[in-house]
């Protein structure tokens, strides 16, 4: 019998759980329990994958090393989608928020950004963001990523640099899908990864999975992810997509955007 499926489902089954626990401690009480959930999900999730990484198939996964790789990957899957006007196709992410890429220099900002606003206007279009707004801690889930953010090393731009690109592509987003109903955008906590799955005629055939988060960051972990075109695999980060925006992205990035909070917090971040 091969055996290397069970430890590497337990050992998956670990980390999983173990990133669920300290993103509990660093969002707050509040949001425990329904996170004590995600844990269970994402753990019976990660020992499925685990199981399906250990058969004796190949060609799976393609390792992504570092966030500029991640990044390129994901701009390809979000091209295809703006390429393509004459099939079914969608577009799902998690990530800090729509100016994605915001430590990356400003020629590889503008590439992003002038997808996003094609795609967000026209396409099926489903973003995951962190929300910019306080509720139970003094610093919203975004402002505590950005703040890490500025701090790893070789990164030059500053927090409020950061924050500010955050917010002006949140609001232009926020503003421009009002008007699309093909796109869904929420504002939330953040997830222990972030994934980007693209889909045909609902058949999620592209994804991936990288793992970056406020606490990797100040931990100064180095970001790394994977990119797969198996089906299975990249059902079953569409399922995690999914779960996440049900349970943990509450508010419509529409309505976060025309809040007197939001809009001085712009306003603020530009003097």
């Amino acid at each position: 019998m091969n055996y290397l499926p069970v430890f590497l489902s337990l050992g998956l089954l670990v980390v999983v759980s173990g990133a669920t626990l300290l993103l509990m401690r660093s969002v707050g009480s509040t949001y425990g329990d329904s996170l004590g959930m995600s844990g269970i999900v994402a753990s019976i999730a990660g020992v499925a994958a685990s199981l399906y990484f250990g058969l004796p198939r190949r060609n799976q996964l393609q390792k992504l090393p570092d966030f500029s790789s991640v990044f390129e990957s994901t701009k390809d899957l979000l091209a295809e989608l703006d390429r393509d006007e004459h099939r079914e196709k969608e577009f799902a992410m998690i990530a800090a928020s729509p100016a994605f890429g915001l430590e990356l220099n400003e020629q590889q900002r503008q590439s992003w950004d002038d997808l996003i606003a094609r795609c967000a206007v026209s396409r099926r279009f489903r973003l995951l963001c962190l929300s910019p707004l306080s509720k139970n801690s003094d610093r919203s889930p975004l402002d505590q990523f950005v703040e890490a953010l500025a701090d790893y090393p070789r990164i030059e731009a500053t927090e409020t640099k950061h924050l500010l690109l955050a917010l002006r592509r949140m609001d232009f987003v926020g503003r421009v899908v009002r008007d699309n109903p093909l796109a869904v955008v929420r504002a939330g906590i953040e997830p222990p990864f972030q994934v980007s799955v693209l889909s045909y005629e609902d058949k999620p055939v592209k994804a991936i999975i990288y793992f970056s988060s406020t606490q990797s960051i100040r931990a100064r972990k180095t970001m790394f992810g994977y990119k797969t075109e198996d089906t299975t695999l990249c059902q079953i980060f569409h399922d995690l997509y999914t779960f996440f925006e049900t349970r943990h992205a509450p508010d419509s990035l529409g309505d976060v955007v025309s809040t007197p909070e939001f809009q001085t917090r712009l306003l603020e971040s530009a003097r």
